[in-house]
């Protein structure tokens, strides 16, 4: 009797695997997001005003976009839909951070670039 390694049998699971891949870190991403989401929501004064300490222009304005692009995500991340819109702007905030770097208040900063 010969027993031969039929590939085409097992092509369908790893689509299978894929798209339970892709689901898991869609829903990973979208935890990540619920809560700030959430603590912008609850307190919208004291995100503005922690906006505006930092320098942000129309600190309200930012904090009820900040929240609403979240919440959005979430729930666009969860469902699957529109996922490659909204992740444009959380490209944006870790582009920023390649660009930039962590800044000054890290750890990267403290071991690698502070002048000794």
């Amino acid at each position: 009797m010969k027993t031969t390694f039929n590939f085409f049998k097992y092509q369908n699971d790893s689509k299978a695997t894929k798209d339970l891949a892709f689901l898991l870190i869609r829903l990973i991403i979208a935890y990540g997001f619920w809560s700030p989401a959430i603590m912008k929501l609850q307190s919208l004064s004291g995100t503005a005003d922690w906006f505006a300490s930092m320098g942000y222009p129309a600190p309200m304005l930012s904090t009820i976009l900040a929240a609403v692009t979240e919440i959005s995500g979430v729930f666009l991340l969860i469902t699957g839909l529109a996922t490659r819109f909204i992740a444009v702007p959380y490209m944006l905030m870790l582009f920023t951070l390649l660009a930039y770097g962590p800044g000054r208040i890290s750890l990267d900063y403290m071991f690698f670039f502070r002048k000794k």
